[in-house]
């Protein structure tokens, strides 16, 4: 296991660490992107896909527990 220092040269803290790593940029598809960018990216594809299931079950019936309270 890389040690703090090893993984960001210089950084003091675990907070500095992350920094460190959220800022650094990745090559996706001759594109530029930055770690906490791509992050984004699929928690915003997941959260598509969560509201198509939602849509889906609707329509057959099945109500997510969370809105049940206010389907009664």
């Amino acid at each position: 296991m890389l040690k703090k220092a090893q993984a960001a040269p210089g950084v003091r803290s675990s907070s500095e660490v992350f920094m460190h790593i959220a800022i650094s940029k990745a090559e996706v598809e001759s594109a530029g992107a930055t770690v906490d960018g791509i992050y984004l990216r699929i928690i915003i594809h997941a959260n598509e896909h969560m509201g198509q299931l939602i849509a889906y079950a609707r329509m057959n019936g099945i109500v997510p527990p969370w809105s049940e309270s206010a389907a009664k």
